[in-house]
């Protein structure tokens, strides 16, 4: 089996049909860490940069999976990607976005990776930039199995926002937070400020969520070599987390 070949199934979760994608490393040495992908609008499940990410992780000993989101991929009667299924998942979020629905089917399928799979339960992460930190914000509030987050990209400018603010509050673990310098679609305002700054600012002294920034030109790129160096540190695998030139430490507190 190469790489980048996986794993699927559909799972069936209330009357809903749940695509799932995992991959698994070669030769696992013991319980293994993973990471839950959560993919962008215009994407899917195995798109190019849901693959970028396992490239980077695999060959360290973590699992990775990735789910289709509620217009994507397989839920499809007919396969499409890009602007199209990225517009219908705008409109679908301008009416409220499934969120219940997304959080029951990544619980049912980090249930089903936990049954199937060899998988430590004390590390589990999730990654998720753009529609994946719509989802990504719910999913990491609800579920006590993962222990930290790479979100971004995303906030509160596109309504209904509620929600997504009510569960940035509720969430516990260490975040690393991407914001894009001079972003089109989501300023540094509806990002930080709205989203994650808020929330947390607003949790007890007793509380020991960590957030760290990374603010980007607008042009710019991070390497997935970051990402996959990042969720290795929160997943306690003894690497160093990188200190570059782009990254911000002003807004990395402890509670």
């Amino acid at each position: 089996m190469s790489l980048l070949e996986h794993h699927d199934t559909i799972l069936t979760v209330t009357d809903r049909r749940v695509p799932l994608a995992w991959w698994i490393p070669a030769h696992p040495t013991g319980p293994l860490p993973l990471v839950l992908v959560g993919h962008g609008g215009s994407g899917h499940k195995t798109s190019a940069l849901v693959l970028d990410i396992v490239k980077r992780l695999l060959p360290a000993g973590i699992a990775v999976a990735a789910i289709d989101g509620p217009v994507h991929g397989r839920r499809r009667e007919v396969f499409v990607d890009g602007p199209v299924v990225r517009d219908e998942f705008r409109e679908l979020w301008s009416q409220g976005g499934n969120v219940n629905a997304m959080v029951e089917d990544w619980q049912a399928a980090l249930n089903h990776l936990c049954l199937i799979a060899d998988i430590d339960q004390r590390r589990v992460a999730w990654y998720g930039i753009s529609m994946g930190t719509a989802y990504g914000v719910p999913v990491v509030a609800a579920d006590p199995r993962i222990q930290s987050a790479v979100l971004g990209m995303w906030g509160t400018c596109r309504a209904p926002n509620d929600r997504l603010i009510a569960d940035a509050h509720r969430i516990t673990v260490p975040v690393l937070f991407q914001v894009k310098r001079d972003d089109a679609i989501f300023t540094a305002q509806d990002n930080a400020t709205s989203l994650i700054t808020s929330p947390v600012q607003a949790k007890s002294s007793s509380s020991t969520t960590e957030v760290m920034w990374i603010r980007l030109e607008s042009n710019s790129t991070i390497s997935p070599d970051f990402y996959k160096c990042s969720c290795a540190h929160e997943l306690h695998l003894g690497w160093n987390f990188p200190r570059t030139p782009w990254l911000t430490n002003q807004h990395r507190p402890r509670w």
